[in-house]
């Protein structure tokens, strides 16, 4: 007869709240198998509730450092060390140029001047080649991408942050006519991949791509403000610059990022100024009892109609310089030996920008970034500044407005960490002070009428460096398509009196340039040949459909594949997904596979084809993935040319399959090995030992082209499988969007008519394969395959086995 079981209570421990509690709980069981689970003496009870406190408190501290707000907090922190770093070092080297100019004559110091410039700018160029050409450029093209699901390889690595930083310190030094606030975007998207990456308490982001790309997007918003100390501006720039779409949860991280980052960054400014408070970066005496009259108005509108033309031109004169020199630069022109000497562009381009702007030619060319801004944001007279005595004023700020437009979009076209920020507002400044200076001409003081004008003066009426605040603002906003520009400058000035002027030239300036031309990230994306999705402005084409833009023509694999199926269409496209197909006769769509995963089933099956021979591939593009195989997995060779950034569409892609070695019979001295390698080519795909997607991205053949961008933009994705009622009949990817956004109604026309006949021959090949009829026997007529009789009158049987009628493309 068994024990009787027995009620007994014990304690249990519930994990809740910031510490966890104990919980009386009753259970049944022997007496025996109980030993142990009684309620604990009252002083072990004690105990193991302060044990459980301090471990609820251990959680709650573990749980916060794994928060995306802690390693936002500590990105902004570190940014904003590595910023002040570089800018102390840069006035290092700015303060010893100077001091090199005061001492020297013009004679002695024209090729001390020039051999200073060129030591640094190849110096940067040098660093970049050789740690990681992905550093070159501005970054913010590239991060724009990567936040829309792109994959750029190595391109947030730790070798490309060491390359940035170094190099961007040694671009800065040099004293071209570039800035750092896209170089610092970048750098900041690098610190927190790589705290994600390499600190395992932030692992549960690098593991998590929404939450990661989240991460990257705050991140962004931290590189501004720790360039400017603009914690708003920041976030605001970075969503207007980075993002189609921006998640509003995502407000939060990027404001405490940033206020964190710009905190940091001018507190250390603080402590190595002489200031007594943290005070904007350009202070500005324009401030007056009244900034600005209401007539005033009209001259502001007209500035920004003014800059917007100009930021659009200046947006294609860079253009026009890259695509030049690289076009010139390619294999039989006549730059080609750009590609092999490639220190002979930066070299040329750097001497012929430091002779214009040689001290000799006036002082005021001279100015770094800071000080020229503070003199152009000036109510005092510029004759007041040292470097501007003595000289006509409209003459000197035209000659630098001319030299230093052309200049910056020369300076930025060289391949070394670059950003384009602060030479544009600098360049809007010069427009602004000297449309200002005529508006004071032709409206003068009213209390200082033909009195002479002396630098204690306080205009009443025109002030022109409230102008070149405003044509800071309306300028970088027409070469960057930003609004946010304009809260930059606010924050950077302090000017906030000025907000409605601000606000009007930067609208007009903007929607002017968005007119005429892309933004300067959005024609770099271009040139550099970065997948992108552009903005559909044209009501027109909100309502095409999918079936008028996909691709029809593109390899599928079946759930019946053989291998051989699967090593033909690997080699016949590079894609990276593939559609699988119920059949060919019904295409209905069960799902995806990823290249990757095919790759691995045919070498598990057929064994490992032998390493592909790269020529001057780059170091770690063949390795061993977690099989033991060596594989090269889409790898690219980066051709850097002697211009720009990083290319993407001068590149050659190296197979990651070798077709041949597969598919090639063995002869009569092959080994049995290799025969029964050949024999398993025709051996059904096992799709249940490969991991395939069951719900790829699919909409309808009818889905509008407004519907398909809005996607594309949001969700980042990459490709969309069209079908109808369940059977797949075309595929749109980024190309077909953008095609189908940009090209005109002539180019859409001819791709209709492309795509028409490209179902058509589809549909005959499809049915010719089941009638074992000549493709060319077979006709679609409206949508119907037919086959031709009068061809095959005798030929009963070929006739029988044709398909039902089916509208093409099915």
């Amino acid at each position: 007869m068994p024990k009787p079981k027995q009620a007994y209570e014990f304690y249990d421990y519930k994990q809740g709240g910031a510490a966890g509690t104990f919980v009386r709980r009753v259970a049944f069981e022997d007496p025996e198998d109980r030993a142990g689970s009684a309620a604990p003496p009252s002083g072990d009870r004690e105990q193991l509730l302060a044990d459980s406190s301090s471990r609820g408190v251990s959680r709650a501290v573990r749980r916060f450092m794994q928060g995306s707000f802690f390693l936002l907090g500590l990105v902004g922190v570190l940014v904003s060390i590595i910023s002040f770093i570089i800018d102390y070092l840069v006035n290092l080297v700015y303060s010893v140029r100077q001091t090199m100019t005061d001492r020297l004559g013009y004679g002695p110091l024209y090729p001390a001047w020039i051999a200073f410039t060129l030591f640094f700018a190849l110096l940067a160029v040098v660093i970049t080649r050789s740690l990681s050409p992905h550093a070159a450029g501005s970054g913010i093209p590239q991060m724009k991408a990567i936040l829309r699901g792109i994959s750029l390889k190595e391109y947030l690595s730790m070798r490309t942050l060491i390359a940035k930083v170094l190099g961007i310190t040694a671009s800065l030094s040099s004293g071209l006519l570039i800035g750092k606030e896209g170089p610092f975007v970048h750098i900041a998207s690098m610190v927190a991949q790589q705290l994600m990456k390499r600190v395992p308490i932030f692992s549960i982001f690098k593991n998590n791509q929404g939450r990661r790309l989240e991460i990257l997007s705050a991140a962004c918003a931290v590189g501004v403000a720790c360039s400017f100390g603009s914690p708003i501006g920041g976030v605001l720039f970075s969503i207007e610059v980075t993002s189609s779409y921006f998640a509003v949860r995502n407000y939060w991280r990027g404001f405490f990022a940033t206020v964190t980052g710009a905190f940091v960054f001018r507190l250390l400014s603080l402590i190595r100024s002489d200031a007594s408070t943290i005070t904007t970066l350009f202070s500005t005496d324009s401030e007056t009892a009244i900034p600005y009259r209401m007539p005033e108005i009209i001259a502001f509108a007209i500035l920004g109609i003014i800059t917007g033309f100009a930021g659009a031109a200046f947006v294609a004169l860079n253009k026009y310089i890259v695509q030049t020199v690289r076009d010139l630069s390619e294999p039989g022109r006549a730059l080609a030996f750009l590609n092999r000497h490639w220190l002979v562009y930066p070299t040329v381009v750097s001497v012929v920008i430091m002779s214009l702007i040689f001290p000799g030619i006036g002082l005021y060319l001279t100015l770094s970034p800071h000080d020229e801004i503070t003199a152009l944001f000036s109510r005092r007279p510029l004759l007041c500044f040292p470097q501007w005595a003595g000289v006509d004023i409209f003459g000197a700020l035209i000659l630098s407005l001319a030299l230093k437009y052309f200049l910056t979009a020369l300076a930025i076209s060289i391949p070394f960490p670059a950003g384009v920020f602060m030479p544009v507002f600098v360049l809007g400044a010069l427009q602004g002070r000297i449309f200002g200076e005529l508006m004071a001409v032709w409206f003068p003081s009213t209390t200082n009428l033909g009195l002479e004008l002396t630098c204690d003066w306080v205009p009443d009426y025109v002030v022109p460096g409230g102008y070149a605040i405003v044509g800071a603002a309306a300028f970088t906003a027409a070469v960057t398509h930003t609004i946010s520009t304009s809260v930059i400058v606010f924050e950077l000035t302090g000017s906030i009196s000025r907000i409605l002027p601000v606000m009007i030239a930067v609208l007009i300036a903007n929607g002017i340039a968005q007119k005429l031309s892309l933004s300067i990230y959005d024609s770099i994306i271009k040139l550099n040949g970065i997948p992108y999705v552009p903005s559909l402005r044209q009501l027109s084409r909100y309502e095409m459909t999918a079936s008028r833009i996909m691709r029809t023509s593109f390899p599928t694999l079946l759930a019946r594949s053989t291998y051989r199926s699967l090593v033909e269409a690997l080699s016949e496209s590079p894609q990276q997904t593939y559609p699988l197909l119920e059949s060919e006769e019904n295409r209905i769509l069960l799902g995806s596979v990823q290249r990757i995963a095919l790759l691995d089933a045919i070498e598990r099956a057929l064994g490992e084809s032998p390493a592909p021979q790269i020529p001057n591939a780059p170091q770690g593009t063949a390795k061993r993935d977690r099989l033991g195989i060596r594989r090269v997995r889409s790898a690219m060779k980066t051709i850097i040319t002697a211009v720009g950034d990083v290319t993407l569409n001068e590149k050659e892609e190296i197979e990651d399959l070798d077709a041949q070695y597969y598919l090639t019979a063995p002869g009569p001295d092959a080994t049995q090995a290799d025969r029964d390698r050949y024999a398993r080519l025709d051996t059904v795909v096992d799709f249940t030992a490969i991991p395939v997607d069951p719900s790829p991205f699919q909409m309808a053949d009818a889905t509008s082209l407004h519907h398909l961008h809005t996607i594309f933009a949001m969700l980042g994705v990459q490709t969309v499988y069209i079908t109808r009622r369940g059977v797949l009949v075309g595929v749109v990817g980024i190309n077909e969007l953008r095609h189908a956004v940009e090209a005109t109604p002539a180019e859409l026309l001819l791709q209709n008519q492309d795509t028409e006949l490209a179902a058509v021959t589809t549909s005959s090949q499809r049915a010719a394969a089941h009638t074992d009829a000549d493709p060319s026997d077979v006709v679609v007529d409206d949508g119907n395959v037919e086959i031709d009789e009068d061809e095959h009158e005798n030929d009963d049987e070929a006739i029988e086995k044709a398909p039902p009628r089916r509208p093409a493309g099915e």
